[in-house]
């Protein structure tokens, strides 16, 4: 963990001293051309680099909620909702990126170049209405009712029914605990309600990751901004899954 985030301090550092050498050149060349496409690059990095700065700040101070009863389409469910700030960050970090954009198409307009003025006009303009800050409600949770287990993450859900749950994976690989999912071990005929929600463009997960569009059978449950880690998580739901007793308590305060 403590490896991971020194490497995307590193990140972030050098993605600044990038957005300063582009606006240094922008500064000198702005009149041209190159100029003004440095000022474009320079605002992109600088937007990424400032996402990624806030990202780690709020990765040292975790505040999830903490489990509380509540409903689930219905049903009294227990609900262990993520801490908002990550996807309030990428949220804020994607609208100051389409908001640099949108400025570059400033200088489009007042050289004439029409297409690239509107290109440009209509990406940023995309980027600042998905990341609007009050994407905060992607952030999403996971539900465990009498019934069923219900997970949202990122304008993406899906439902899966107790008697469809075979095992609960924490350790994938047999290494260390998997601090980012769960990998929930399903009937290879399962159906499982998945549905996207949220602007398109934010509907999707990042990196190159097994999750609920992999191999048959195999579900993922994203533990990032939950509250309980990968082995206690994990040992809840199996013993739910084990227990009917234990589930139709699931939500009852």
């Amino acid at each position: 963990m403590l490896r991971s985030r020194l490497l995307r301090a590193l990140g972030v550092v050098v993605l600044l001293l990038v957005a300063a050498v582009f606006a240094l050149h922008a500064a000198v060349r702005l009149p041209d051309a190159s100029g003004q496409a440095s000022a474009l690059v320079a605002g992109g990095l600088l937007a990424c680099g400032v996402c990624g700065l806030a990202r780690l700040v709020v990765d040292v101070r975790p505040a999830a909620p903490a489990a509380a009863p509540g409903r689930w389409d219905g049903e009294p469910a227990l609900v262990l909702g993520r801490d908002p700030r990550p996807t309030q960050v990428s949220s804020w970090g994607l609208a100051l990126l389409g908001l640099a954009v949108l400025l570059g198409a400033v200088p489009a307009v007042l050289a004439g170049e029409w297409v690239l003025a509107v290109l440009l006009a209509l990406a940023g303009g995309c980027c600042v209405w998905s990341g609007s800050p009050h994407r905060r409600d992607l952030a999403g949770g996971v539900w465990l009712t009498p019934t069923r287990i219900a997970h949202s993450y990122r304008g993406r859900r899906w439902t899966l029914g107790w008697e469809e749950l075979r095992d609960v994976v924490d350790t994938p690989g047999g290494g260390p605990a998997d601090t980012d999912r769960l990998l929930l071990l399903t009937d290879p005929g399962a159906v499982h309600g998945e549905e996207r929600f949220g602007p398109p463009g934010r509907a999707w997960r990042g990196g190159v990751r097994l999750d609920d569009r992999g191999p048959a059978g195999v579900l993922g449950l994203e533990l990032e901004g939950l509250a309980p880690s990968a082995p206690e998580l994990a040992d809840l739901v199996r013993r739910a899954a084990a227990d009917p007793v234990l589930r139709q308590s699931l939500g009852r305060a």
